[in-house]
């Protein structure tokens, strides 16, 4: 709206008019005897003669500058959910393109140098000017395309550290800022550790199987090594993985939004090698010829018929070597600064479950199977100098089982931050198959309505969740009410209402993933203990668990109203009406009256899960809620309309009761500071059960009377431009 120029003391202030074509606008301003020209996509003012080659450079800067910033701007949006991935990465290229138009070309340059002389008149000192001009120019158009493919990386891979950056100054936390910078400090202050040679032979223990193979262009670099502490440890050979990290994966490892395996092995090294493109912001690569999917890393896998040496120095060094644990820092937060232990679990739980949702072939489950194993590995193998996690796992286990409802609400980073982290006590510890299965599909139904509640915070008032349409309502009630002071209740009908967006798979494979490992361990008189180390010593046939993996198919494509179905013990048709009533109750306090509507924190998730634990009786508490909700509304809105029909009356009779309230409570003293120990009194014996209902009585006394005479002072004529609102806050 407004362009400001400084140069000094002096300064220029000119309108912007709406509508601008942000292009061709030119906008003109005086300063002294210079005229100056303001582009709206430059920013640099020229003043009347020729550009010097000082100028040129300094334009160049300027408009680098300008743009890189409206870049950081977009990354800020995205990071924020304001602008989704595709947006973000449209609106950047574009400024980038504005970029590239603007530059600087040939004739500019010869104009700098010259002053708009003859080209063919130019000395020996001038071409050399203008070949260090053109060099200086190319050198710093191709830093500022640098830093746009940064900010394109940035978007497709998350770079919590640059989205900082680019939006500290806007709606980012101070909680979710100041713990990433905690995280980036803390292991900036670590001393750098690598696995030595010994421990790296214990760990790779002996094993006749072969060594996991890359079959593109890099070998092993476990395979034949002598020294493993000469090795580069930030790198490993796995499934060819593509990873879509969240948004809050520093903070929050298990926000991963999905992690896809592809069936090829690759070192994560490699990838550089097969990238589709350098400015791609994810890193993606393909294999030539070959219909496996994009993938942009490779995380090692557990496969039953290869050597689990290799695996399992490679997760070791995952969390003990500072160079992998960069690796997988970046990997995940697209930075190497903000690793922390839970990513390794975060990682592998997202891999097993994504892959769940898209396997089709055997090699699809046979990855699967890998990644489900590598959280059993971690949980059970044993070696020394490797932290135990299983006492850990069990007693969290056991705290599930027995406060489900209380487990499941708390959203605490030791708790369950996300749902997908009760997959490792459900399907990895043998106490959660000893439960009832109602208990667990009463796991699975809290786990369901959470991530519903968790999604509408703080989105949609009651009204948008019932469908209504809160301007025609409030019309078809004044006009009542204008028409009869004691008009009857009047509801309307139901619309359309929000769609709700939830991540529901994560919990149909999860349940997949459990239902199918029960039956296996039944089936077979296992523990899961037993079936892993059987597994890899060969007395379990690896034949029974893919058997397994693919039974999981008929769970995992389940809609939410089949799997509500499954979990609550009822048809599809009864599952849809749980779901829709789950949308309305998770907004059951967001009422009219508040104007900031309330964050689904652990307590509200606990109260709504408590209030409403009975999946069959999800429609009528909605139809209750809805009753209530009406009524409230109409009574409302009804106090509103009789308000403004008979404002004068209800004026004065305001005026009357506070007139009387100030007689009985005189507590003038309470408008200043009361000396210690001062008193006041009341005319009344009024008593009150708490604080809050003495200070809600207290806070509506002492209207002065020149106020309250203003009351008095309204005519039939001044009451209608009257407002009260304004009144009351004065």
């Amino acid at each position: 709206k407004e362009l400001k120029y400084k140069r000094g003391t002096n300064s220029i202030s000119i309108d912007v008019p709406d509508n601008v074509d942000l292009k061709n606008c030119a906008l003109e301003g005086q300063m002294g005897d210079n005229v100056f020209t303001f582009s709206l996509i430059d920013l640099v003012e020229k003043a009347e003669g020729s550009e010097s080659e000082a100028r040129l450079l300094k334009k160049m800067e300027t408009l680098s500058r300008f743009l890189l910033k409206h870049a950081k701007e977009v990354i800020g949006q995205f990071i924020v959910g304001d602008l989704s991935r595709e947006e973000a990465e449209k609106v950047i290229v574009e400024i980038r393109n504005v970029f590239n138009n603007q530059s600087i070309n040939e004739e500019d340059l010869i104009q700098g140098i010259t002053g708009g002389e003859d080209v063919s008149k130019l000395t020996k000192n001038q071409i050399k000017q203008l070949n260090e001009l053109r060099k200086s120019l190319k050198a710093f158009k191709t830093d500022t395309q640098y830093e746009f493919n940064k900010l394109l990386e940035t978007v497709g891979r998350n770079d919590l550290k640059e989205a900082l950056e680019a939006y500290s100054a806007q709606t980012m936390t101070v909680k979710f800022n100041k713990r990433v910078k905690e995280i980036a400090a803390k292991n900036e202050k670590k001393a750098t550790t690598i696995i030595d040679d010994k421990q790296a032979k214990i760990i790779m223990g002996d094993s006749q199987k072969a060594m996991p193979s890359c079959v593109l262009w890099l070998v092993n670099p476990y395979d034949e090594v002598d020294d493993y502490s000469k090795l580069d440890q930030g790198e490993w050979v796995g499934a060819a993985t593509l990873v879509e990290p969240g948004k809050t994966a520093a903070v929050n490892p298990w926000s991963l939004k999905r992690a896809l395996m592809r069936p090829v092995t690759i070192t994560n090294t490699a990838l550089k090698l097969v990238r589709i493109s350098e400015s791609d912001g994810q890193r993606k690569a393909t294999v030539r010829n070959v219909d496996y999917g994009q993938f942009n890393t490779s995380i090692p896998v557990l496969r039953i018929d290869e050597h689990p040496g290799a695996v399992r120095l490679a997760l070791y060094m995952m969390t003990n070597s500072t160079s992998a644990q960069k690796s997988l820092s970046d990997l995940i937060c697209g930075t190497p600064e903000l690793y922390t232990p839970p990513m390794v679990n975060a990682l592998y739980v997202v891999m097993t479950l994504s892959s769940l949702v898209e396997a089709q072939t055997e090699l699809d489950y046979k990855n699967v199977a890998g990644a489900f194993m590598v959280l059993l590995n971690e949980m059970y193998w044993k070696v020394e100098g490797k932290k135990e996690n299983y006492k850990y796992w069990r007693a969290y286990t056991k705290a599930l089982c027995e406060t489900p409802r209380k487990f499941v609400s708390n959203r605490d980073m030791a708790q369950l931050p996300d749902v997908v982290r009760a997959f490792i006590p459900l399907t990895c510890v043998h106490d959660a198959y000893k439960l009832e299965m109602a208990e667990v599909k009463n796991i699975f139904f809290m786990m369901f309505f959470r991530m519903i509640i968790e999604w509408t915070s703080e989105k949609f008032k009651l009204s948008q969740m019932f469908g209504l349409n809160m301007k025609e309502y409030g019309k078809i009630v004044d006009e009542a009410v204008m028409k009869d002071d004691d008009a009857a209740f009047i509801d309307q009908e139901s619309g359309e209402v929000p769609e709700i967006s939830v991540d529901y798979q994560r919990l149909t494979s999860m349940y997949a993933m459990y239902v199918v490992l029960r039956d296996l361990l039944k089936s077979q008189s296992l523990s899961i203990k037993r079936m892993f180390e059987g597994l890899l010593n060969g007395t379990v046939e690896e034949g029974l668990i893919m058997s397994a993996l693919r039974d999981t198919k008929k769970y995992v494509t389940m809609t939410p109203a089949e799997f509500l179905g499954e979990i609550c013990d009822v048809s599809a048709e009864e599952g849809h009406k749980i779901f829709e009533s789950m949308k309305v109750l998770s907004c059951h306090e967001h009422t009219e009256v508040k104007d900031d509507l309330p964050r689904h924190d652990t307590k509200y998730i606990f109260k709504t899960l408590e209030k409403y634990a009975e999946p069959s009786k999800l429609p009528e508490n909605v139809e209750e809620l809805r009753k209530s909700y009406m009524n409230t509304l109409f009574k409302d809105l009804k106090e509103k309309t009789l308000f403004q029909k008979h404002k004068l009356v209800k004026l004065q009779e305001f005026a009357n009761k506070y007139e009387r309230l100030n007689h009985e409570n005189p507590l003038e003293v309470m408008r200043h500071i009361m000396p210690r120990l001062n008193s006041c009194y009341t005319f009344t014996d009024d008593r009150f059960e708490t604080r809050d209902d003495l200070w809600g009585f207290v806070e509506n006394l002492f209207y002065p009377e020149e106020a309250i005479a203003e009351l008095r002072a309204l005519t039939d004529e001044t009451v209608e431009a009257f407002n009260f609102e304004k009144w009351r806050k004065n």
